[in-house]
Order: structure tokens, then sequence, then C-alpha cells
């Protein structure tokens, strides 16, 4: 599992200039690049703002590594045997843990029974659908 990283630390705001989550992250970068943070309160609600446009203006998911030997063995089951595209609670924690790990992006807010998730979580699977398939194409 990934290890948790607090965001008051320098670690966290290092891991960040280096993975950008959305255009929050790069507006962040850029106002810290030419000094604006400076000027600002620390309580001025900058946080709350990157987040919400990380949220609506997110990266382009790109792997940053491949399945790993227990990963690809778990999905290429997980796919040989899913029936209409449901997935229990035990299936989802997995794919979140798998799609964080291997895309480096963090899925939060996700509820089984939530009809909102639904299609987060269809992306998810689509996108690990798509990994999964050109892994296969090239063995």
């Amino acid at each position: 599992m990934s290890k948790k990283i607090d965001k008051r630390t320098k670690e966290y705001k290092e891991f960040i200039k280096k993975n950008p989550q959305g255009l929050g992250d790069r507006i962040a970068n850029f106002t810290s690049k030419i000094g604006l943070d400076k000027l600002v309160d620390d309580d001025c609600g900058c946080d709350e703002r990157r987040e919400k446009l990380n949220d609506l203006f997110p990266t382009r998911f790109k792997a940053r590594r491949c399945f790993n030997d227990d990963e690809l063995q778990w999905y290429d089951n997980y796919y040989k045997t899913r029936t209409l595209n449901l997935v229990t609670a035990d299936e989802l924690k997995k794919l979140v843990i798998m799609h964080e790990q291997i895309f480096n992006w963090k899925v939060n807010g996700l509820c089984h029974n939530c009809s909102g998730s639904a299609k987060i979580i269809k992306s998810m699977i689509d996108r690990l659908d798509k990994m999964y398939l050109s892994y296969n194409k090239n063995l």
C-alpha cells in the first residue's frame, strides 16, 4: 500500500511539485515560483480552492508504473469474471488501491452505494481495463 503523506510537510509539497494532481496544483506551483504565495495569509482558503480546482480540472491520467505480478493476476481474474459492471465492496477497495498506486492519483469520497460515485468508479475501471488490454497485447 502506498505511504500516506501529511499535507503539512515539505515532503508533500515536493511530491505535488513533481506530480501535480490538477489545475489547482499547477497554479499553486506557479504562484510559489513567482513569490505570490508569500503575500497571502496562511488561512486564506487557498488549499480549499486548490483542491476544488484539482477536482474540476484534473491532470490527465498517465500510468506511473505497470501492474505488478499480484495485481495482474488479480485483475486478470476480475476482468474475466465480472458481470454487468457490478463491483463488490471488496473489489472496489482493491480497484481504488490499485488505481491510486498505478496512476499515482488519489480518489476521495467514493461510496459503494452512492449513484454519484458510479461515474468515477467506471472511469477508474476503464483506465485499468485499457492498461490491462494493452499489457496483454504486448505479451
